[in-house]
């Protein structure tokens, strides 16, 4: 799994399509704001997990930034 979603909801897609995935889990208000931005991708081949990995990346820096003096 590469994106947050609940437990139950997320047993209940199993093995489906990511099509199908995406349309059940995150057409929806998702309770994970970063989940949401999965509806963005028409694929999730591993150049798309890539480029919203650095997508998260970019985020976590400007929100976890660290001043160093």
């Amino acid at each position: 799994n590469m994106a947050l979603v609940p437990a139950i909801a997320n047993r209940a897609v199993g093995g489906k399509s990511f099509e199908k995935k995406k349309e059940l889990l995150f057409s929806k208000a998702e309770p994970f704001h970063f989940s949401l931005l999965v509806n963005k991708y028409d694929t999730w081949l591993k150049s798309d997990i890539e480029d919203r990995q650095r997508h998260l990346a970019a985020v976590a820096k400007r929100v976890w930034r660290i001043d160093v003096q």
